[in-house]
C-alpha cells in the first residue's frame, strides 16, 4: 500500500508542503532519504532537524497492530478510527535517541495515519 507522505518546514505540520511523495509507509531511514526541498531549504543545504512529515493512508481491521518508533528527536502519531476520532500514538518532544514500542487493537474497518 502506498502512503503519501508531506514535508514541512518546522515541526508543526504549518504552511505549505516543501515536497509531496508517495511512499511505501511511515518512515525515515536517514538525512539522506529526504527530499531535496528539505535538505535544501533556504537555497543551502541544511541538516535534518526542524522538520516535519505528515504521512497518509489507510490500515484495515480489525486486529492487533504494534507500531514502532525510533526517533532522534520528538515525535507525534495518531491513527483515526472509522468514526473520526483521532487515538494518540505517541507525542514525544525529547532531544534525544527514543525507542518506543505501541501496541493498539483496531475495530472492524479503515484507520487512517496522520
Amino acid at each position: 500500500m502506498a502512503w503519501q507522505a508531506e514535508y514541512f518546514d518546522g515541526t508543526n505540520l504549518g504552511g505549505t508542503a516543501l515536497a509531496t511523495r508517495s511512499e511505501g509507509g511511515p518512515g525515515i531511514a536517514n538525512a539522506d532519504a529526504l527530499p531535496d526541498a528539505v535538505k535544501k531549504r533556504g537555497g543551502k543545504d541544511k541538516n535534518s532537524e526542524n522538520f516535519s512529515v505528515r504521512w497518509t493512508g489507510d490500515m484495515n481491521g480489525p486486529g492487533k497492530f504494534k507500531f514502532t518508533f525510533k526517533t532522534d528527536d520528538g515525535m507525534r502519531a495518531h491513527l483515526k478510527t472509522p468514526d473520526g476520532r483521532q487515538v494518540q500514538l505517541l507525542n514525544e518532544s525529547r532531544d534525544h535517541v527514543g525507542h518506543h514500542i505501541r501496541e493498539v487493537t483496531l475495530s472492524a474497518g479503515p484507520h487512517g495515519g496522520d
